[in-house]
């Protein structure tokens, strides 16, 4: 795959959360997986697509671009199934258990800093990938939960969390700052 930008989505299963949070496990793949990770591409699906057809049990989608598993030299490979043509894999033939888990906690910090992509924290929001230009509306919050909306919102409008992810409200459900 050649698009460095292309955000690939992991299921997360719950045995593999720790503290809220998925552990690096769920970012190597074991044994019975030949050293493939499974993963679905965004350009065929979305998080939350591939969470609701995902056959096993999964509590999160979390993401990786093709260009942070290629800064680890790990190659992701297209590979579509019958029941899921959006699949592919991030390739850890190339290396050993130790060298697998080592990469694997640095690309967990990686998916734990662009932050869980689905389900979303709060029902009422969605994921919103473009720019935010104004942030008039937003306090800075002093719970360190990102920026809060100083009034009800509205559909468009924009609440940014931790990092600078920014989610779009659905509905008018906004809250109150």
């Amino acid at each position: 795959m050649s698009d460095d930008n292309e955000l690939l989505f992991r299921q997360i299963h719950p045995d593999f959360i720790d503290g809220g949070k998925p552990s690096s496990q769920p970012f190597w793949p074991t044994a019975k997986d030949d050293n493939k990770l499974s993963v679905d591409r965004s350009t065929l699906t979305t998080a939350e697509k591939s969470y609701l057809s995902y056959s096993f049990k999964t509590v999160a989608v979390y993401g990786l671009t093709v260009g942070e598993f290629r800064e680890q030299d790990i190659p992701c490979i297209d590979d579509p199934l019958n029941n899921n043509p959006a699949h592919a894999f991030a390739d850890y033939q190339a290396y050993r258990y130790s060298q697998q888990k080592k990469r694997a906690r640095l690309l967990q910090q990686v998916a734990l800093k662009r932050g869980q992509l689905y389900p979303t924290p709060f029902p009422w929001l969605q994921p919103f990938n473009g720019l935010v230009s104004d942030m008039s509306n937003f306090d800075r919050s002093h719970k360190g939960a990102g920026y809060v909306p100083r009034r009800l919102l509205t559909d468009a409008e924009v609440l940014v969390q931790p990092h600078g992810h920014a989610f779009r409200f659905v509905g008018s459900q906004g809250v109150f700052g």
